[in-house]
Protein backbone atom coordinates (compact mmCIF):
# COMPACT_ATOMS: atom_id res chain seq x y z
CA UNK A 1 0.00 0.00 0.00
CA UNK A 2 2.91 2.36 0.89
CA UNK A 3 4.22 1.98 -2.88
CA UNK A 4 0.44 3.10 -4.20
CA UNK A 5 0.78 6.36 -1.77
CA UNK A 6 4.17 7.29 -2.82
CA UNK A 7 2.47 5.88 -7.28
CA UNK A 8 -0.31 8.39 -6.91
CA UNK A 9 1.56 11.84 -6.65
CA UNK A 10 4.05 10.88 -9.40
CA UNK A 11 1.02 9.93 -11.49
CA UNK A 12 -0.60 13.10 -10.75
CA UNK A 13 2.44 15.34 -11.56
CA UNK A 14 2.64 13.52 -14.83
CA UNK A 15 -1.01 13.86 -15.63
CA UNK A 16 -0.74 17.30 -15.14
CA UNK A 17 2.28 17.86 -17.06
CA UNK A 18 1.43 16.43 -19.80
CA UNK A 19 -2.25 16.81 -20.73
CA UNK A 20 -2.08 19.98 -18.83
CA UNK A 21 -5.17 21.54 -20.30
CA UNK A 22 -7.47 18.23 -20.69
CA UNK A 23 -6.15 17.83 -16.99
CA UNK A 24 -7.43 21.26 -16.36
CA UNK A 25 -10.65 20.89 -17.81
CA UNK A 26 -11.27 17.24 -16.30
CA UNK A 27 -10.55 18.50 -12.68
CA UNK A 28 -13.35 21.50 -13.09
CA UNK A 29 -16.52 18.71 -14.10
CA UNK A 30 -17.84 17.14 -11.21
CA UNK A 31 -16.27 14.04 -11.59
CA UNK A 32 -12.64 15.63 -11.47
CA UNK A 33 -14.08 17.34 -8.25
CA UNK A 34 -15.01 14.05 -6.58
CA UNK A 35 -11.19 12.04 -7.58
CA UNK A 36 -9.72 14.99 -5.55
CA UNK A 37 -11.97 13.88 -2.50
CA UNK A 38 -11.33 10.64 -3.00
CA UNK A 39 -7.96 11.36 -3.11
CA UNK A 40 -8.33 13.37 0.18
CA UNK A 41 -10.13 10.52 2.03
CA UNK A 42 -7.42 7.91 0.85
CA UNK A 43 -4.58 9.92 1.79
CA UNK A 44 -6.02 10.82 4.97
CA UNK A 45 -6.80 7.31 5.90
CA UNK A 46 -3.10 6.47 6.36
CA UNK A 47 -2.31 9.47 8.22
CA UNK A 48 -4.00 12.88 9.31
CA UNK A 49 -1.18 15.69 8.30
CA UNK A 50 -0.20 13.36 4.96
CA UNK A 51 -4.60 14.27 4.21
CA UNK A 52 -4.31 17.26 5.94
CA UNK A 53 -1.49 18.25 3.37
CA UNK A 54 -2.58 16.77 0.15
CA UNK A 55 -6.02 18.54 0.80
CA UNK A 56 -4.52 22.17 1.04
CA UNK A 57 -2.60 21.47 -2.17
CA UNK A 58 -5.41 20.28 -3.85
CA UNK A 59 -7.40 23.70 -2.67
CA UNK A 60 -4.46 25.61 -3.76
CA UNK A 61 -4.80 23.72 -7.45
CA UNK A 62 -8.40 24.62 -7.17
CA UNK A 63 -7.48 28.46 -6.10
CA UNK A 64 -4.94 28.73 -8.80
CA UNK A 65 -6.61 26.57 -11.86
CA UNK A 66 -8.13 29.78 -13.39
CA UNK A 67 -4.42 31.50 -13.15
CA UNK A 68 -3.50 28.26 -14.96
CA UNK A 69 -6.27 28.21 -17.33
CA UNK A 70 -5.54 31.90 -18.63
CA UNK A 71 -1.66 31.07 -18.53
CA UNK A 72 -2.53 28.62 -21.03
CA UNK A 73 -5.03 30.48 -22.52
CA UNK A 74 -2.82 33.11 -23.60
CA UNK A 75 0.36 31.45 -24.25
CA UNK A 76 -2.70 29.38 -27.26
CA UNK A 77 -3.09 32.86 -27.94
CA UNK A 78 0.60 34.56 -28.27
CA UNK A 79 1.34 30.65 -30.48
CA UNK A 80 -1.78 31.61 -32.60
CA UNK A 81 -0.16 35.64 -33.39
CA UNK A 82 3.02 34.21 -33.60
CA UNK A 83 1.59 31.65 -36.26
CA UNK A 84 -0.60 34.85 -37.48
CA UNK A 85 2.06 36.96 -37.77
CA UNK A 86 4.43 34.27 -39.81
CA UNK A 87 1.53 33.86 -42.30
CA UNK A 88 1.51 37.80 -42.67
CA UNK A 89 4.97 37.46 -43.13
CA UNK A 90 4.94 34.94 -45.60
CA UNK A 91 2.04 36.73 -47.50
CA UNK A 92 3.71 39.91 -47.57
CA UNK A 93 7.04 38.42 -48.70
CA UNK A 94 4.64 36.90 -51.57
CA UNK A 95 3.63 40.14 -52.17
CA UNK A 96 6.94 41.78 -52.51
CA UNK A 97 8.00 38.68 -55.00
CA UNK A 98 4.53 39.04 -57.06
CA UNK A 99 5.60 43.43 -56.99
CA UNK A 100 9.46 42.27 -58.02
CA UNK A 101 7.89 40.00 -60.71
CA UNK A 102 5.82 42.70 -62.22
CA UNK A 103 7.96 45.64 -61.69
CA UNK A 104 10.62 43.15 -63.84
CA UNK A 105 8.44 42.39 -66.11
CA UNK A 106 6.83 45.68 -66.58
CA UNK A 107 10.86 46.46 -67.08
CA UNK A 108 11.44 43.66 -69.48
CA UNK A 109 8.54 45.13 -71.37
CA UNK A 110 9.48 48.93 -71.29
CA UNK A 111 12.87 47.04 -73.18
CA UNK A 112 11.03 45.22 -75.34
CA UNK A 113 8.98 48.13 -76.44
CA UNK A 114 12.27 50.35 -76.74
CA UNK A 115 14.27 47.88 -78.57
CA UNK A 116 10.97 47.52 -81.23
CA UNK A 117 11.19 51.36 -81.58
CA UNK A 118 15.08 51.35 -82.38
CA UNK A 119 14.29 48.69 -84.73
CA UNK A 120 11.48 50.62 -86.31
CA UNK A 121 13.23 53.99 -86.44
CA UNK A 122 16.31 52.62 -88.32
CA UNK A 123 13.47 51.05 -90.33
CA UNK A 124 12.04 53.84 -91.27
CA UNK A 125 15.30 55.33 -91.95
CA UNK A 126 16.16 52.69 -94.09
CA UNK A 127 12.90 53.28 -96.31
CA UNK A 128 13.62 57.05 -96.16
CA UNK A 129 17.37 56.21 -97.76
CA UNK A 130 15.74 53.85 -100.55
CA UNK A 131 13.05 56.32 -101.13
CA UNK A 132 15.78 59.25 -101.55
CA UNK A 133 17.54 57.11 -103.30
CA UNK A 134 14.48 56.30 -105.51
CA UNK A 135 14.06 60.35 -105.99
CA UNK A 136 17.62 60.70 -107.04
CA UNK A 137 17.47 57.91 -109.54
CA UNK A 138 14.43 59.18 -110.52
CA UNK A 139 15.76 63.04 -110.63
CA UNK A 140 18.82 61.58 -112.74
CA UNK A 141 16.39 60.08 -115.17
CA UNK A 142 14.62 62.88 -115.90
CA UNK A 143 17.16 65.47 -115.93
CA UNK A 144 18.74 62.56 -118.58
CA UNK A 145 15.30 62.57 -120.65
CA UNK A 146 14.91 65.91 -120.72
CA UNK A 147 18.04 66.69 -122.12
CA UNK A 148 17.75 64.57 -124.53
CA UNK A 149 14.32 65.57 -125.27
CA UNK A 150 15.98 68.83 -126.74
CA UNK A 151 17.92 66.74 -129.08
CA UNK A 152 16.10 66.94 -132.77
CA UNK A 153 17.72 63.94 -134.16
CA UNK A 154 16.21 61.14 -132.16
CA UNK A 155 14.07 58.36 -133.36
CA UNK A 156 10.03 58.19 -133.26
CA UNK A 157 10.51 55.40 -130.77
CA UNK A 158 12.87 57.18 -129.07
CA UNK A 159 10.65 60.24 -128.54
CA UNK A 160 7.93 58.02 -127.22
CA UNK A 161 10.33 56.56 -124.83
CA UNK A 162 11.88 60.02 -123.60
CA UNK A 163 7.88 61.23 -123.49
CA UNK A 164 6.92 58.21 -120.84
CA UNK A 165 9.85 59.78 -118.70
CA UNK A 166 9.36 62.85 -118.66
CA UNK A 167 5.87 61.48 -117.94
CA UNK A 168 6.73 59.85 -115.10
CA UNK A 169 9.06 62.51 -113.95
CA UNK A 170 6.37 65.07 -113.65
CA UNK A 171 4.25 65.71 -110.72
CA UNK A 172 0.95 64.29 -109.77
CA UNK A 173 -0.55 68.46 -110.06
CA UNK A 174 1.00 68.93 -113.46
CA UNK A 175 0.22 65.66 -115.10
CA UNK A 176 -3.08 66.25 -113.95
CA UNK A 177 -2.94 69.78 -115.27
CA UNK A 178 -1.92 68.84 -118.87
CA UNK A 179 -4.61 65.77 -118.48
CA UNK A 180 -7.04 68.46 -118.11
CA UNK A 181 -5.56 70.69 -121.05
CA UNK A 182 -5.49 67.83 -123.26
CA UNK A 183 -8.88 67.10 -122.57
CA UNK A 184 -10.24 70.49 -122.78
CA UNK A 185 -8.46 71.32 -126.79
CA UNK A 186 -10.64 67.67 -127.47
CA UNK A 187 -13.74 69.01 -126.63
CA UNK A 188 -13.33 72.32 -128.49
CA UNK A 189 -12.32 69.84 -131.25
CA UNK A 190 -15.90 68.20 -131.05
CA UNK A 191 -17.83 70.99 -130.32
CA UNK A 192 -19.84 71.62 -133.82
CA UNK A 193 -19.58 74.47 -135.68
CA UNK A 194 -23.15 76.15 -136.48
CA UNK A 195 -23.89 78.74 -138.76
CA UNK A 196 -26.24 80.68 -136.27
CA UNK A 197 -22.86 80.75 -133.77
CA UNK A 198 -20.76 82.63 -136.29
Amino acid sequence: MRVIIEFIPIVLLLLLLTYSKTFINVSKTHLGKLFAVIIIIFYARFDKYIGLLVCTLIILYYQKIDTLKENMDMNEDLDEIESDAAELEAIQENKNIELEKEKMESKQKSEEQQIQLEKDKLENEKQKQEMDAERLSRAEKCDRAETMSRNTNLSKEMREKIDNVLLKCLDVETFTVKKMNAKLSTEQLLIPTNTRNI
